[in-house]
């Protein structure tokens, strides 16, 4: 199903909005686009290959060395198809799933980490290199990765900034005993050292 302005209007969305996603569906179709065309200039390139191999033999037969040698090349040839078709799938579907990320909201410094620990295997990618069940997929991401997305009207999460020097919890023995890094924990003993027996 093809993103449309009339689609996204439909879902009530406002026209800032629908132009984003519209920029975004653009750019990763442009990339998929592009990466297609580039797996398929590696791919032309083949068949060159496999006819060398095949006129090679033909003037060889009877050659056994030859054959084996002819065989370990026709089966490197194989392998490399499959590596090729299997980066350009994985390419194409980083993309896709990139830009659904981006679609509903996930914060872009974020969208490379959540692509790192999707499995790519779930996602299945059509004719035109779009996600199949890709509203499925965009309500999962939404409650999955809830805590990564900034709706209209919030503010940016920002990280929590420590309390000055005033503003410090007290921390009791059982508190610092609990802390694993030594170094830490020897300076927050230091700090407290009242709570051992000390100062």
């Amino acid at each position: 199903m093809a993103l449309t302005r009339k689609m996204l209007k439909a879902m009530g969305i406002d026209d800032e909005k629908i132009d984003q996603i519209i920029e975004a569906h653009t750019e990763t179709v442009d990339a998929l686009k592009d990466e297609r065309d580039k797996y398929r200039e590696d791919a032309e390139k083949l068949p060159d290959v496999q006819k060398k191999l095949d006129t090679a033999l033909k003037a060889s037969s009877g050659d056994e060395s030859f054959e084996a040698k002819y065989n370990a090349l026709k089966k490197d040839f194989e392998e490399y198809k499959g590596e090729v078709t299997a980066k350009e799938t994985k390419g194409a579907k980083v993309t896709a799933l990139k830009g659904l990320l981006k679609k509903v909201g996930v914060l872009d410094k974020c969208i490379d980490n959540v692509v790192d620990i999707t499995n790519l295997d779930d996602i299945k990618l059509d004719k035109d290199g779009n996600i199949v069940d890709a509203d499925k997929h965009e309500k999962s991401f939404r409650e999955k990765w809830s805590g990564l997305i900034v709706t209209e009207g919030e503010k940016k999460p920002t990280p929590e900034t420590p309390p000055t020097d005033g503003g410090k919890t007290p921390m009791t023995r059982d508190d610092i005993m609990k802390i694993s890094d030594t170094s830490k924990r020897q300076a927050a003993i230091a700090e407290n050292i009242e709570l051992f027996g000390g100062g």
